[in-house]
């Protein structure tokens, strides 16, 4: 091939080493460069999945078209060969597969960095046809290709000049005609490139050519040509732009040597070798790479190298190098040969990688191998080897330890609703206060996705223990911003003391966990220490599990009340209905060690419709007597809306309890409000409409911001108790309330504050602005024969709030 005939793209796509693949979005191929058909023995039907079989990450590329990465293995007739697959997406319909053998890297490095994706494009064939119109009566002949270039399967009835201007898009419309139309008035001919919208939807690019003919009086009486579909031709024209800015934004230095000359000057460079040698292209272009070596000519590579050169074949090696600096680096190079139609060698393409850091990975293994990469704290390898080392002192030197199990609330939907991104940085602050709240000599470790570790090696006993974990949690439990968004970061603690609460590592971090998870069935943000009930039967999972499917068969849930007062005058306004399980084995059991084992199992659908009935006819029974009225709420979780029939379950228990949608209220929490979920909110608003109030349970604990409230359909936020708990007694609590409370009153929202416990808390929050309370202080929750009595009697509150 002449030199001016040659294309680095061409050369870099048909001569890479590594293999490279084009697929379409059905998972079909539709183009291979000669190092994937040696390696991968394709046929014109395979497809990309036949050679991958059940890998997930390609499958969700080829349905979503999206980029993905992956390591598999090929098989071969001398074995297994290691590969990494690289899926690119080019354009709307296509992906790039570049598939790696990284052999070498698996055997010599274990790691290492594999150069990135190598430059392609492909062209692919037009289809052609023709067509003949008698202009007078707008009729023309076509064939098949012509009106498969439109999109059509079968012949079009009629085709006139209309109908091929009704196919163009409007953008083209008026440019094509015109064209058209000065052939016609000057009697030539007409050449242009358009595009049209096919049945289907999808656009397509034409380039028509057409020429008038005349009657015997001279006017045009007929118009013929070609039409060819090029939208393939303009892909690649795309494509052959995306490859030249590839070329230049390429992490792997790119060169190109011209074979013809003895002495195999460079013709081209790209950025990335400058960036890795230092040396601009015009300092080099016309000269031999061997300046690259210095006067460092003995390397057993070089030998390789030049046996290649000499062969006109592929090579890889590993040479050391030096940059203009005169710095060494090492540079794995990929030559491979850019022969003519003759098969003569005009050109060399050379890839060069930079492994240099490859070289000193070994000086950060060890910290790689013992920390956590995202937060720099020890990892669970390093945990045990510190764990160990703790239990070996205060064996021998008879004193406590302790080990504390932390994990943040919540951090799973709000990683999934605000992107994983932010939940990482979520995870380096909490690692970096709780890093800056610890002691000398105390771990803290990553132990797993949002679980952290807190090995504490020394304390004088289980107090001293737990007011560490307090002030700890202290320390990261306080407001923050992280990628705009306002969060109170939270956790829930199991604690686990040597020797009381286990003499190993594994006893004791297997007791720290399920103290933490103690603490979470117990309304997460707080801390529990381990106690050997916690092992009892009804502790675990599947035990619990098949009890509460038993309960619901026989009946043992019902219900407690507990009034909700309007706080100016302690007028009732509402009761909240709360399940309780009366188990024949183990008594009155809290809902706080059934519910999230319902939840997951599922079992709080039929719960939830259950409470919903009952709590629908216990209203309407009050109301038949004549009692005051006020509204019914009763919680409902995301389980229940997943399920997809909500709806009808609050219809039917409206229906058959008689009850008005009016006296009914629904709480979500406000980590479920945060999903944003679409049907969550076209349910509640559909349940809105209908006349059915909706509150936003335990706010402030989640990360919900304004924008989320503004579209969710609310007419009561809820302040959390850990909020009510302080507000008397502390300045920032007392801060976050009034700002929860302005922030309802803003949205034209009631504020209610659960948990209230004591006259001071009572008149902190009536100072504060807020409109209703529930809590012990107000009434105790109790069932309905006792509530009933209380309701009757007019004497439910305790009073007046202190002054």
């Amino acid at each position: 091939m002449p030199a001016s005939a040659f294309r680095p793209e061409d050369a870099v796509f048909n001569l890479n080493p590594d293999a490279i693949l084009r697929i379409d979005s059905n998972g079909a191929l539709r183009g291979a460069n000669p190092a994937a058909k040696r390696l991968l023995h394709i046929t014109p039907t395979t497809r990309l999945t036949d050679l991958f079989e059940g890998n997930a990450d390609l499958s969700r590329a080829l349905r979503d078209m999206t980029d993905c990465t992956f390591d598999t293995s090929l098989k071969q007739s001398t074995g297994l060969l290691p590969v990494r697959v690289n899926v690119r997406r080019a354009d709307a319909d296509t992906l790039l597969c570049f598939l790696r053998d990284i052999s070498g890297e698996v055997q010599e490095r274990r790691e290492g960095e594999v150069s990135e994706a190598r430059l392609q494009f492909a062209l692919t064939s037009a289809g052609i046809g023709d067509w003949d119109m008698d202009i007078k009566q707008n009729i023309a002949r076509r064939s098949f290709l012509h009106d498969a270039c439109f999109g059509y399967d079968e012949p079009v009835e009629h085709w006139g000049y209309d109908t091929f201007l009704s196919h163009i898009v409007d953008e083209d419309r008026a440019r094509v005609h015109a064209v058209y139309s000065k052939a016609l008035q000057e009697s030539g001919d007409y050449d242009v490139e358009f595009r049209v919208r096919w049945p289907d939807g999808s656009t397509h690019w034409l380039w028509s050519k057409g020429c008038f003919y005349h009657d015997d009086t001279g006017h045009p009486a007929r118009v013929a040509g070609i039409q060819v579909d090029i939208t393939a031709r303009k892909r690649s024209e795309e494509m052959l732009r995306i490859s030249e800015k590839a070329m230049s934004a390429s992490a792997d230095g790119i060169v190109i040597v011209d074979a013809t000359h003895p002495d195999m000057p460079m013709t081209f460079v790209n950025p990335a070798f400058e960036r890795i040698t230092g040396y601009l292209a015009e300092e080099v272009i016309g000269r031999n790479c061997r300046f690259l070596q210095g006067d460092d000519r003995d390397q057993r590579a070089l030998t390789e190298l030049r046996a290649a050169l000499g062969e006109h074949r592929d090579a890889r090696v590993v040479l050391r190098n030096y940059r203009k600096d005169g710095t060494p680096f090492w540079n794995e190079v990929s030559i491979s040969p850019v022969r003519d139609e003759n098969g003569t060698v005009t050109h060399y393409i050379g890839i060069q990688n930079d492994i240099t850091e490859q070289r000193q990975y070994s000086e950060a293994l060890a910290h790689q191998a013992t920390h956590d990469d995202l937060t720099g704290l020890p990892n669970r390898t390093l945990l045990e080897l510190e764990l160990a080392h703790a239990l070996k002192q205060a064996c021998r030197q008879r004193r406590h330890m302790a080990v504390a199990f932390l994990d943040l609330d919540h951090f799973k939907l709000f990683n999934d609703s605000i992107g994983h991104g932010t939940g990482d940085r979520i995870l380096q602050l909490a690692a970096a206060r709780l890093l800056e709240a610890a002691r000398p000599g105390e771990v803290i470790s990553r132990f797993g996705g949002d679980e952290f570790v807190v090995l504490m090696p020394a304390v004088a006993d289980q107090n001293d223990a737990t007011s560490r974990v307090s002030q700890l949690l202290q320390a990261l439990c306080q407001p923050a911003s992280v990628d705009e968004h306002d969060i109170m970061p939270a956790a829930s603690v199991g604690i686990a003391v040597f020797p009381e609460h286990g003499n190993n590592a594994a006893d004791l971090l297997k007791h720290a966990d399920i103290a933490m998870y103690e603490a979470k069935r117990y309304g997460r943000g707080t801390f529990r220490c381990f106690m050997p009930r916690m092992l009892d039967p009804l502790s675990g999972r599947v035990s619990l599990e098949s009890r509460l499917r038993r309960a619901l068969e026989q009946q043992q849930f019902h219900l407690h009340f507990q009034p909700q007062a309007q706080i100016a005058g302690m007028r009732l306004v509402g009761i909240e209905a709360l399940i309780r399980w009366e188990c024949p084995e183990f008594g009155l059991i809290n809902p706080a060690q059934f519910i999230g084992v319902a939840e997951e199992s599922g079992l709080i659908v039929p719960i939830g419709a259950w409470v919903l009935h009952a709590a629908c006819q216990q209203m309407r029974e009050w109301q038949r007597v004549g009692l005051p009225s006020f509204r019914i709420a009763v919680n409902v979780s995301l389980a229940q809306f997943r399920h997809g029939n909500l709806l009808d379950v609050v219809d039917e228990a409206l229906e058959s309890s008689g009850l008005n949608p009016h006296d009914l209220e629904l709480e979500v929490t406000e980590s479920l409000a945060m999903k944003e979920n679409e049907y969550l909110v076209r349910t509640l608003a559909v349940l809105r409409e209908r006349g059915v109030a909706v509150a936003i349970d335990d706010f402030g604990t989640g990360f919900s911001g304004l924008s989320q409230l503004q579209r969710f359909p609310v007419d009561r936020l809820k302040i959390d108790r850990s909020f009510t708990r302080n507000v008397a007694k502390s300045d920032e609590a007392a801060t976050i309330v009034r700002s929860i409370i302005q922030l309802a009153h803003g949205l034209n929202l009631h504020a209610i504050a659960e948990g209230v416990e004591t006259g001071e808390q009572a008149a902190a929050l009536r100072d504060l602005g807020c409109d209703e309370i529930q809590g012990y202080w107000v009434a105790m929750p109790q069932d309905a024969t006792e509530t009933t009595r209380l309701l009757r009697s007019g004497s439910i509150f305790p009073g007046n709030i202190p002054a």
